[in-house]
């Protein structure tokens, strides 16, 4: 429940409510929070649950509240928290992103506490030492990096941080959602960790999210540590699912060098700049797992300079359910290849790795996934679900696949190329152009000469054949094409000679245009047809078109919210209801939204079109003339 309460006022006469929410909306600064009184609470003592945002109190207002058991403080600025150890029956305290400087040890008191969360609390400095082991009954805890260094007995004080240890002493915690410094791990959390049935938990960095959600059950971020230490979470790895490493060194694989169980219940693998990874599984080592990552569906993988390949050695050591439910695999950075083809892939990037020369080397395990082709010498590796494929800066690379195997993509749907080696490009976009079915999203750029080369090719039109291609285009959702020297047109037509009329083509699900840095493109499309784009009219449309300085087609707004394209000039006549976009050299078109197309193009187009609406009366020489700059062309 939002609202947008001002003021508050100094007391509320309401002795039987039970339940009061008061969640205010969104303030960035926090002088907009509201003040509540002292004297606030006084008439409504039968309060047994209280949630406030945005809001300024004293907590000592809160005395009157015996029978409070839930208190929820979200955002707000709360001073001195000391007075809340008066509310004895207290179970679920939230002070999450709220400021107070500490959190003291009189709290200690609140023996029926099952549930405290302390997520970004910024001012809050430490927890005192021996107070969280009085929450007994705690089942869930939210707290940041409040937690002291290890020490010894002998050295521990009075005034000391709380230790990680702490944690072992609460028997009912189920729950666990931890920020906390490399330099607080202990060698094991195994008490505690075996008992957890969600967790998050973030070394040396702060959490992605700000609660452990039911997609998130169960989750550990680490970064900038020595594998080693990751010992203290062993007991986590049967029932891990995501797992992030950043900046973890002294491991050369994942399995077995960090787990030998196989991480089998893991659905997400991010690593980033770990300087010792070669590969993700070695099967080379002694007790690798069978089986492994039998439950993986998404896999990430950022600069790692010495990975080559997902697994070392053979894959006859692993079970045929290992990887095989990888859906997305994202790959930046890294010189890696893949052995094995993923049937289940439904997503795959590789990008900014300039000495990779193939994305899939076959090994003898392989077969089972590799269908025959039509030929007798060529096979196909079929990836089916493949729905999106981004490829960008592959600078080395020769082939998607070995040589004399080919590759099907039938369900792809958004498909981005940049910066590839020349061969590269003419094998992927030429297989492109023969899957457009499906396709949704297209994106095409470069930013060297090789590219241009190989685009010239291209040059009368990276879409051909339109009569036979239209049916096949309805889905498409986005075009992209920038910093392309060579393209003249991005909708071409082998028979654009035979055509006398107007030709209609309806894109209706594209609400995305862009064409930038296209020096020798002239046309969209050949003269003759007129293309018709019913979503560029969304709230969200985009439409782009910059650096075009040979480009003839004109794009015009229409009553109707459609946006149109024709090859050649389309004189105004009687139709001054229709707004064009100009097709002049030095014009830009940058619009986002229909209500920019429509409304904010060049600004003279813009005059036109208001100065229209404004005055029905202007004299007919005036429109003449704005209706001749309107119409020039190049």
């Amino acid at each position: 429940m939002n609202n947008n309460i001002q003021m508050l006022p100094d007391h509320l006469v309401c002795p039987k409510l039970e339940t009061l929410l008061l969640s205010r909306q969104y303030y960035y600064k926090r002088r907009d929070n509201i003040d509540v009184s002292n004297h606030f609470f006084e008439e409504m003592k039968a309060l047994k649950n209280v949630s406030l945002s945005y809001v300024d109190l004293s907590l000592k207002s809160l005395k009157f509240l015996i029978d409070l058991k839930t208190l929820e403080l979200i955002h707000c600025n709360l001073r001195d928290i000391s007075s809340l150890k008066h509310l004895a029956k207290i179970e679920i305290l939230s002070l999450g992103f709220s400021l107070f400087d500490e959190f003291p040890k009189e709290l200690g008191a609140l023996t029926e506490l099952r549930l405290l969360d302390l997520r970004d609390c910024r001012r809050l400095k430490r927890i005192p030492s021996n107070v969280i082991p009085r929450f007994s009954q705690l089942e869930e805890l939210y707290v940041g990096d409040y937690f002291g260094e290890r020490e010894d007995d002998e050295t521990s004080t009075e005034g000391s941080n709380a230790s990680l240890s702490e944690l072992n002493s609460l028997s009912s915690l189920f729950v666990l959602f931890l920020e906390i410094n490399g330099k607080c791990l202990l060698k094991d959390l195994g008490s505690i960790c075996n008992k957890l049935r969600r967790y998050d938990i973030s070394v040396n960095t702060c959490t992605e999210f700000f609660y452990v959600s039911e997609s998130r059950k169960r989750a550990l971020t680490v970064k900038d540590i020595e594998a080693a230490l990751l010992i203290t979470f062993k007991s986590l790895y049967h029932t891990l699912e995501y797992l992030c490493l950043k900046g973890v060194t002294g491991c050369d694989s994942i399995l077995p060098s960090i787990d030998k169980g196989g991480l089998n219940k893991l659905i997400s693998l991010v690593l980033e700049d770990c300087e010792d990874v070669k590969c993700i599984i070695d099967t080379t080592q002694l007790h690798v797992p069978a089986r492994a990552f039998s439950d993986l569906v998404k896999l990430s993988l950022r600069r790692l300079n010495l990975l080559r390949e997902i697994c070392c050695g053979p894959y006859e050591k692993l079970q045929s359910l290992s990887l095989e439910n990888l859906e997305t695999v994202d790959v930046a950075e890294c010189p890696v290849h893949f052995a094995r083809v993923l049937v289940q892939l439904e997503e795959f990037t590789v990008e900014n790795a300039p000495q990779l020369k193939q994305v899939f080397y076959l090994d003898n395990g392989s077969e089972e996934n590799v269908v025959a082709g039509d030929g007798k010498e060529t096979v196909v590796i079929r990836l089916p679900k493949l729905k999106v494929l981004r490829l960008g800066g592959l600078a080395s690379m020769i082939s998607f696949c070995p040589e004399n195997f080919h590759s099907s993509w039938p369900a792809l749907e958004d498909f981005t190329i940049d910066k590839c080696s020349m061969s590269f490009v003419t094998e992927v976009v030429s297989k492109v152009r023969d899957l457009q079915e499906n396709l949704r999203i297209l994106r095409i750029g470069s930013s060297n000469q090789l590219y241009d080369i190989v685009l010239s090719g291209l040059k009368d039109g990276f879409f051909k054949n339109l009569e036979e291609l239209t049916p096949r285009l309805q889905k498409l959702k986005e075009i992209f094409v920038y910093d392309n020297s060579e393209l003249e047109e991005v909708f071409g037509d082998k028979d654009v000679a035979d055509i006398m009329d107007h030709k209609e083509i309806v894109l209706p699900q594209l609400d995305d245009l862009y064409l930038e840095e296209l020096p020798s493109l002239s046309k969209f499309c050949p003269v003759g047809y007129h293309f018709i784009f019913p979503s560029l009219s969304d709230i969200m449309a985009l439409l782009v078109i910059k650096g075009c300085p040979k480009m003839s087609t004109r794009f015009s707004m229409g009553e109707e919210r459609c946006v149109h394209a024709k090859a050649e000039a389309l004189k105004m006549g009687n139709q001054d209801q229709i707004s064009e976009f100009p097709s002049e050299p030095s014009m830009e078109i940058h619009c986002v939204g229909f209500l920019e197309i429509k409304e904010s193009p060049p600004s003279r187009i813009t005059d036109f079109v208001n100065s229209t609406k404004r005055d029905s009366e202007k004299d007919e020489q005036s429109i003449n003339l704005e209706e001749e700059e309107i119409n020039t062309e190049t």
